[in-house]
């Protein structure tokens, strides 16, 4: 049963504004409203399948592309995203068959350049297909493109003669001579089978190396997963690491030509590194990958596959590389366990068991209760900080030994869940308990009844005894930043701002030294909370989120301190900042929302500043991104008045006008009109535009109240023939008080 039709297409036209914005989240909400209209309309299920493809959903993109493909069988834009999510997907085979189907269908419907497009594609993932090389020289000699039918009829002489029908290479080869007798290939090729020599083995075309190296590392991952249940930690990671190298190939390759003057120097390197490593050639596959970083190359995948591939043999470099990539959440918990290792390796046991704790902490949230992180990140710093301080060397290298058993196996989650569960519940005012208690006897157990203690004392409203308990214990723990949290809240509780966001602020760069982004974000925000005028935590605050790729958080706490510059008088500064979040928003793909929210401070400053055609700039802006934001309308209406410009002003009146009414939203229409006259109560024709649509509207007394403000104008500008005219509409209004109007109209012409 068919749905409601309206509903549909204003959700698809939703959807279209916000891929336009290449806002994919929502434009995916706005599609699938559409298909629950219309759950079979091919249009909506190729909209939200494109929608899903650019947000990385590919298993579901494909199942709707399946679907419009079967709907529509003779259009063959499905087929040819079939194809390219088969690609991405590393599954060449299916790629290849469904870019076929589409350059069938194309040629079908007499488009050979979208044809020849596709068979061109099929070649480059499969450089012997012998239909697409026989459909291009066949297409090619068609359109009297010779010299590229010479080259597939010559490709296609290769691959016989390595097929043993030598009979059809020569017949080959001599038709590419009578097509053109002096073509040297052809000529070549003659004498080469006339020799018994091998013809040139087909080349692979230059491009969609995405989809072969994405292939290549589909079939090792496949390899690597045979007869286990998982991976463990580090191979995981690999994993990752080469998915998103074969990604960004992608990225690349799917780069419209005009939006880049050529290819990122570093792509051959990269493409080069993932075949090595794909190989095993891992000595091979480093030293392409270091190139590639000589190039430009920046990416926490890169840094930890080179971190991974040079641990062997360059322990230093490894380790730089590690730490590089320690701050992104796919990489840490690996990144951690392989620089343990390292050091461990290396008999520097201190540092080892402080890397390989960090690693069992990832590992130790990740299966336990989300609730329960938190707590049990602040416990591991504990015991992180205590064991730091160890001396005894065969001690720290009996748990280096104890923490690797448990994290370098397969199915280490079900292991660590099962460990888990071995542990005796804590109480609910205690924190949680980590795995790391059943690797040692915990000599961070003071420390963390001594933070129990520590909120208690603060609980009951005892802050000068929690303090004093705090830095008593800060003697036995002086490396724990949770007790230098817990020392910063008592003191922002206190009352001591200053000395609580110093201490933040310490602990936020502790953090960030040490790869934890997340946790120094937290600490930053607690100063930001208590205090948020403090420029530079802001500040420090938002470059942590940036690297962290929380654009979204990044770009609301840039909003933030421009308010901050703002309250502070520093306008220009204000400004500045207000523009540097728009770009971050516009390169985020960030709602429009935002982009509308940031455009208006922009706006608001330039006309404090009396910066009017500048401020008419960025109205524009926001009535590009929001068509039916009255109050920008409203602005602009204004601020050409005052420039001056009248023309444009009407102009943005009417075209506004002319939106509202082709949505019969005469209301929003008459509140526009009126705020306007209110703004320029001098601008007759407006208030005449108003009148009208209020008589249009029925509502007869407002219009005679407009109509009476505008004779009143043209009597004491001593207009009276256009006196006369408005009164003449009143009267014909028939308002209660018509008898008034009709004295004055007398009056006005005996005068005149």
């Amino acid at each position: 049963m068919p749905g409601n039709q309206q509903i549909f297409q204003q959700a698809m036209n939703q959807g279209h504004s916000a891929a336009w914005d290449m806002n994919w989240e929502e434009a995916v909400t706005h599609y699938s409203r559409a298909l629950q209209e219309m759950p079979e309309n091919p249009q909506a299920l190729t909209s939200l399948g494109l929608a899903l493809f650019e947000m990385g959903n590919f298993k579901p993109a494909l199942d709707l592309y399946l679907k419009a493909a079967a709907l529509s069988k003779d259009d063959p834009m499905p087929y040819e995203k079939i194809g390219r999510i088969h690609e991405r997907m590393g599954n060449l085979t299916e790629a290849v068959q469904a870019t076929m189907q589409a350059a069938e269908l194309h040629l079908k419907t007499r488009h050979a350049e979208k044809a020849i497009d596709d068979w061109l594609r099929v070649t480059a993932l499969r450089p012997d297909h012998l239909m697409a090389h026989t459909r291009l020289g066949m297409v090619y000699e068609r359109m009297n493109r010779k010299e590229d039918a010479i080259a597939e009829y010559l490709t296609l002489a290769s691959l016989a003669q390595r097929n043993g029908e030598m009979q059809k290479a020569s017949q080959l080869v001599e038709h590419s001579l009578e097509l053109q007798p002096s073509n040297a290939d052809a000529q070549q090729a003659q004498r080469a089978l006339l020799g018994n020599q091998l013809l040139p083995r087909p080349m692979r075309p230059h491009g969609v190396t995405g989809a072969l190296r994405m292939a290549e590392v589909r079939k090792l991952n496949q390899q690597g997963r045979s007869g286990t249940r998982g991976l463990d930690p580090v191979a995981e990671a690999r994993q990752q690491a080469l998915v998103a190298l074969a990604e960004l190939l992608f990225e690349e390759e799917d780069t419209p030509h005009t939006e880049k003057k050529s290819p990122p120097a570093y792509l051959p390197f990269l493409s080069q590194a993932i075949q090595h490593q794909t190989q095993g050639n891992d000595a091979q596959a480093a030293s392409e990958l270091e190139k590639a970083v000589s190039k430009g190359l920046k990416h926490p995948a890169v840094s930890f596959d080179l971190g991974l591939l040079v641990a062997m043999r360059d322990r230093k470099k490894a380790l730089r590389f590690l730490q590089e990539a320690v701050a992104h959440p796919d990489f840490s918990l690996a990144a951690h366990f392989l620089m343990g290792r390292l050091y461990r390796e290396n008999n520097e046991f201190t540092q080892a068991v402080s890397q390989l704790l960090q690693a069992l902490c990832l590992a130790d949230i990740e299966v336990a209760p989300a609730e329960q992180a938190e707590g049990l990140r602040q416990v591991y710093e504990s015991v992180i900080e205590t064991h730091s301080r160890r001396g005894d060397k065969e001690k720290l290298q009996t748990l280096c030994e104890n923490i690797t058993t448990q994290l370098n196996r397969p199915n280490w989650r079900e292991h660590l869940s099962a460990a888990r569960q071995q542990l005796p519940e804590s109480s609910e005012d205690l924190p949680p308990l980590p795995l790391a208690e059943l690797l040692f006897d915990s000599e961070s157990s003071a420390v963390i009844d001594a933070m129990s203690r520590i909120r208690r004392l603060a609980d009951d409203g005892r802050l000068a005894s929690a303090i004093d308990e705090a830095f008593n214990a800060l003697l036995h723990a002086p490396y724990y930043l949770p007790l230098h949290i817990q020392i910063g809240e008592l003191l922002m509780k206190d009352g001591q701002i200053q000395a609580a966001s110093e201490k933040m602020m310490l602990v936020a760069r502790l953090y960030s030294l040490r790869g934890e982004i997340g946790s120094a974000v937290q600490a930053l925000r607690r100063v930001t909370q208590n205090s948020p005028l403090d420029i530079e935590v802001r500040q420090q605050l938002i470059q942590l989120l940036t690297k962290q790729g929380r654009s979204r958080d990044a770009v609301l706490e840039s909003i933030q301190l421009a308010g901050t510059y703002y309250q502070l008088a520093q306008v220009d500064l204000a400004r500045d900042t207000y523009a540097n979040a728009l770009r971050m928003a516009q390169q985020a793909h960030l709602e429009r929302s935002i982009a509308v929210k940031i455009l208006y401070h922009i706006a608001d400053i330039d006309q404090q500043r009396l910066d009017w055609r500048s401020a008419v700039r960025i109205l524009e802006q926001i009535r590009s991104l929001e068509p039916n934001d009255s109050a920008a309308r409203s602005r602009l209406v204004n601020l050409y008045f005052k420039l001056g410009q009248d023309d444009a002003a009407h102009k943005e009146i009417e075209r506004y006008l002319a939106s509202l009414e082709s949505s019969n939203d005469a209301n929003r229409s008459i509140d526009f009109l009126q705020q306007v006259v209110t703004d320029h109560p001098e601008k007759l024709d407006v208030r005449k535009r108003l009148a009208d649509i209020l008589v249009k509207g029925g509502l007869t007394a407002q219009a005679v109240e407009q109509m009476d403000a505008m004779a009143e104008e043209m009597i004491s500008r001593g207009n009276r023939p256009g006196a006369t005219d408005i009164l003449r509409t009143i009267i014909q209004l028939n308002p209660n008080n018509v008898n008034d109007y009709e004295d004055l109209l007398n009056q006005i012409q005996r005068e005149g």
